[in-house]
């Protein structure tokens, strides 16, 4: 690998890989027979996708072909380029993804398929961090519904999140938590 970074195609062999980190810039760099290179990595735990100083529409259509490994982890994405999330952030592609951030970007809505709970399967993530996200429109309500293990939310710089129970989220935002029941 050069001081550069290589190509996705160069990392399908790294099988003992646990963390990797992708910056994207441009889609022409990403070969069609390159976007299932990550599908094979079966220790990958952490994956974070940085699309910053991205351009051309093409590099959207490529990030959503991407094909993610299911056990993921934790998944950070940073400056995605598309209105609309990828269409594998679904609980069925990432059953196993604990931790999820997004910041910064054009992210305005989350695909179909993020809400999806086919055959009963919900999302098993447990902290979320959404921050510099200005048009991302999500509701409160539907989120816990699709995420009912969620315990802590971190949001700041999104004011579209104004259903979310954390003051100042337009601004400097903060973090919810869940509060755990207890029995008697």
């Amino acid at each position: 690998m050069s001081s550069n970074g290589c190509k996705l195609s160069e990392v399908r062999n790294l099988t003992n890989l646990r963390k990797l980190g992708l910056s994207l810039t441009r889609g022409d760099q990403i070969e069609e027979d390159e976007l299932d290179s990550l599908v094979n990595l079966s220790k990958l735990m952490l994956l974070s996708i940085n699309c910053y100083d991205s351009y051309g529409d093409d590099l959207i259509t490529k990030i959503d072909d991407l094909t993610p490994p299911h056990q993921l982890h934790e998944l950070s994405l940073e400056f995605y380029p598309g209105k609309c999330s990828p269409s594998w952030l679904s609980p069925n592609t990432l059953p196993m993804l604990r931790y999820m951030s997004i910041c910064s970007g054009n992210l305005a809505k989350m695909h179909q398929r993020f809400w999806e709970t086919e055959s009963n399967t919900h999302w098993r993530i447990e902290a979320l961090m959404f921050h510099s996200l200005s048009e991302l429109d999500m509701d409160w309500e539907e989120l816990q519904r699709s995420m009912p293990y969620l315990r802590t939310v971190h949001a700041n710089w999104c004011p579209e999140l104004e259903t979310f129970p954390i003051e100042d989220v337009g601004f400097r935002g903060g973090v919810w938590t869940k509060t755990p029941t207890h029995r008697t």
